[in-house]
């Protein structure tokens, strides 16, 4: 079956474009990796890095299921569903002409809004949080201590209850 060539051209340029959104889906999970990274010093070195593996597997398998339905569907939106290499040839182009234009400029400004983002909550949780759970956590310890005391007089005061109990019981006989 012959399919005009204007099919053709809107298939490839209709690819092209998916191919650049299917890139900006990757730099969505790369900004994600910059801002949630397991840099913590609580964390061991090597298990850091497996958790960081770990993860980063199912994100690449998140990615590769959204690629793989995003592309089922322009194939059968745009051609009815019959495989045309020139499609795939269009989403290569278009990521990678995403990936080495507007994706390495996305990469470095995210990169820098995110160290900016950190060093700010970083301050405010300085600032607000860290006195606020200190405060909760002498709270918390002054009630304990008062529970406690109170607990330990009523079982004194329970015992010697018991024991008055027995030595009255003595004296009546």
């Amino acid at each position: 079956m012959t399919v005009p060539q204007e099919k053709l051209l809107l298939i490839l340029l209709g690819a092209i474009i998916v191919g650049i959104f299917l890139g900006g889906i990757y730099d969505f999970f790369r900004i994600r990796r910059i801002a949630f990274s397991l840099n913590s010093t609580d964390i061991k070195k090597g298990i850091r890095e497996k958790i960081g593996t770990i993860i980063i597997f199912f994100e690449d398998v998140l990615y590769a299921l959204i690629c793989s339905v995003v592309v089922c569907i322009y194939v059968f939106y745009m051609n009815s569903g019959r495989f045309r290499g020139l499609a795939f040839v269009g989403f290569f182009l278009g990521f990678l002409l995403y990936y080495n234009t507007v994706g390495k400029v996305v990469m470095i400004c995210s990169e820098q809004i995110v160290l900016f983002l950190k060093k700010v909550f970083r301050k405010i949780y300085r600032i607000f949080f860290r006195p606020l759970l200190h405060i909760v956590e002498i709270m918390f310890k002054i009630t304990v201590v008062k529970v406690f005391l109170i607990m330990y007089t009523r079982l004194k005061m329970h015992n010697d209850l018991k024991k008055a109990n027995n030595g009255l019981h003595l004296l009546k006989i």
